[in-house]
C-alpha cells in the first residue's frame, strides 16, 4: 500500500509537516474542517509507520523516538487551536498534557538513579508504549474529532460525545503515566 522509496521515518516526519499546516491553518483563521481534515491524514501517517516498519523490519531507533514525539505534538497542536478557537475547555486538555509530563520526569529519574548507582547515563533508557497510552492516544484523537464535527455542524450531541472522549483520554492518560512510574519503580524502564 505504500511505495518502497517511502521509509517509515519519511511519514513520520510528514505527521510533523501536518502538524505544522494545522497551526498555519489556526494563524491564518481557516475553518475547522482543514484542522479536521489535517489531522485525519496525521493519524493516517500515524498508523502507517508503525505497520510499515514493523511489515519491512525498518525500526529504527530514530523512529522509536520521533513517532511518540509527533504524536505529542500533533496533540497539543491541535489541542491548544480546539482550546483558543473555544471548542474544548482548557481542563481536560492540561490534565491530558500533565499526564504526558512521564516523557520529562523518567528520563531525569533515569538520570538520578544512574548518577546515585555511579552507572554510565548511557546507553538511553527505551520506555515500552504500553496499552493504556496508545488507547488514550486513539480517544484523544476521536474526541477531538468529534468535538470539531459537532462545533461546525451544531450538532450537540457531538460536544458530548467528544467531551466523553476527552475525559476518556485523561483517565487513559493517568493509567499510562501510572504505569510508567511502576514499570520505572520495578527497573524495567533503566
Amino acid at each position: 500500500m505504500v511505495p518502497s522509496w517511502i521509509s517509515p521515518n519519511m511519514l513520520t516526519v510528514f505527521r510533523l509537516v501536518l502538524t505544522s499546516s494545522i497551526v498555519l491553518v489556526d494563524v491564518y483563521g481557516l475553518t475547522l474542517w482543514w484542522v479536521l481534515l489535517l489531522g485525519f491524514i496525521a493519524g493516517i501517517t500515524d498508523f502507517l509507520d508503525g505497520a510499515v516498519a514493523r511489515e519491512r523490519g525498518q525500526i529504527t531507533q530514530l523512529g522509536s523516538y520521533l513517532d511518540p514525539l509527533c504524536d505529542k505534538v500533533l496533540a497539543v497542536v491541535v489541542g491548544y487551536v480546539l482550546w483558543r478557537r473555544g471548542v474544548l475547555p482548557g481542563l481536560p486538555l492540561l490534565l491530558v498534557m500533565l499526564a504526558e509530563t512521564h516523557a520529562i520526569i523518567l528520563p531525569i529519574l533515569h538520570i538520578i538513579r544512574r548518577s546515585i548507582t555511579r552507572q554510565p547515563l548511557t546507553p538511553l533508557p527505551q520506555a515500552k508504549a504500553n496499552v493504556f497510552g496508545k488507547w488514550k492516544f486513539g480517544a484523544l484523537g476521536w474526541g477531538m474529532a468529534v468535538l470539531i464535527v459537532g462545533h461546525l455542524t451544531g450538532w450537540v450531541v457531538a460536544d458530548g460525545i467528544g467531551m466523553f472522549g476527552m475525559w476518556f483520554a485523561v483517565v487513559l492518560g493517568w493509567m499510562a503515566f501510572a504505569r510508567y512510574i511502576y514499570d520505572w519503580a520495578k527497573g524495567e524502564w533503566a
